[in-house]
């Protein structure tokens, strides 16, 4: 079935279809941190899909123990704290799956820049655009979900890929409604 990437080569996702898919990863992330692995290069590319539009993520190449050792990742979906060479925790990974997010929903990445270097500066000092200003369709719930997991301090995001999921959902049942 392609990869999530290759549908965005196919032009911008439905926000129902991407945030089941997020949801899913996050599932799968949420598994690998309480087994004590970050996966670090969360991105659209490394979530495969099957005939039946089942996501999987792959590509553990570079992931390792939450002690922040292992490889940097892509800089295009890179958590500002990698980019800083800090130590990454599953917190990356959130910030990665909700930058994926974003584009899928979007039809392109928060952040561009010409260089490698300008892309991690703009990960870690620029604001974080609302999805919606990209695409009105988006909900008011996704945006706001988004905007949090984007956070550029590990703290300020959902403390985990579990808790990233649950509200992932509740951007479904209540897209309207502000997150608190």
């Amino acid at each position: 079935g392609g990869s999530v990437a290759d549908r965005l080569e196919q032009g911008v996702l439905g926000e129902a279809h991407s945030v089941t898919w997020a949801a899913k990863i996050a599932d799968a992330l949420d598994l690998a941190h309480q087994h004590g692995i970050v996966h670090r290069d969360v991105k659209p590319g490394n979530m495969l899909l099957d005939e039946r539009d089942n996501v999987y993520l792959t590509d553990f190449g570079i992931a390792g123990a939450g002690d922040g050792r292992a490889g940097q990742g892509s800089v295009a979906y890179m958590a500002p704290e990698q980019a800083q060479s800090s130590v990454a925790d599953g917190r990356a990974d959130v910030y990665a799956l909700a930058v994926s997010l974003f584009e899928m929903v979007s039809g392109q990445k928060p952040y561009t820049a010409e260089t490698a270097l300008g892309m991690m500066v703009r990960h870690q000092s620029d604001p974080i655009p609302s999805v919606q200003a990209l695409n009105p369709a988006i909900s008011v719930a996704l945006d706001d979900l988004l905007q949090w997991g984007m956070a550029k301090k590990p703290g300020d995001r959902p403390g985990s890929a579990a808790a990233f999921a649950h509200w992932l959902h509740q951007t479904q049942q209540q897209p309207n409604q502000p997150l608190p």
